[in-house]
């Protein structure tokens, strides 16, 4: 009966050392995750701080505004896909305008072309003016563009 109790308190200790190395472990991996997702959220916020668009109309062609961009931050913005242009014609439920390149319609916004344009070529460098349009019927009074990291401008049309 000796070898009966030694054997199961064997098992007993590998199953709390087993029990413990996987409670350990888990624990120090939350701690990294958290800690990972702490300083992204730490860069983001740098990234935003440091983006600053002014918006300005460049010209109104019948229900086609064209607006200019320009970067006035400290950092470039790349990600025309996450971009989105918000327009009004009044009172009525703002629209929203996404980027698809290549198509013109009501329900995007169209990339115009950035002047000048040398040093990262098809991203909008500070410094740089982006020119875009968006058409929609009827003519919109005002119009916002937000860029991917949140970071927004207004215009009145």
């Amino acid at each position: 009966m000796a070898i009966g109790e030694l054997v199961g308190a064997v098992v007993g200790v590998m199953l709390l050392v087993y029990v413990a190395y996987v409670l350990v472990g888990s624990v120090i991996l939350t701690a990294e995750t958290v800690n990972s997702a702490q300083s992204d959220m730490g860069h983001l916020q740098e990234q935003r701080m440091r983006t600053i668009i002014n918006l300005s109309v460049d010209r109104v062609e019948n229900t086609t505004v064209y607006l200019n961009v320009t970067n006035t931050g400290g950092e470039p913005i790349s990600d025309f896909a996450h971009m989105d242009v918000m327009t009004s014609a009044g009172g009525d439920v703002p629209t929203y305008h996404h980027y698809f390149e290549g198509v013109v319609s009501s329900q995007f916004w169209h990339y115009e072309g950035i002047v000048p344009d040398y040093v990262h070529p098809g991203q909008l460098d500070p410094g740089e003016v982006l020119t875009l349009s968006v058409t929609e019927t009827p003519r919109p009074m005002w119009a916002q563009v937000i860029t991917p990291n949140g970071v927004y401008s207004t215009v009145l049309v």
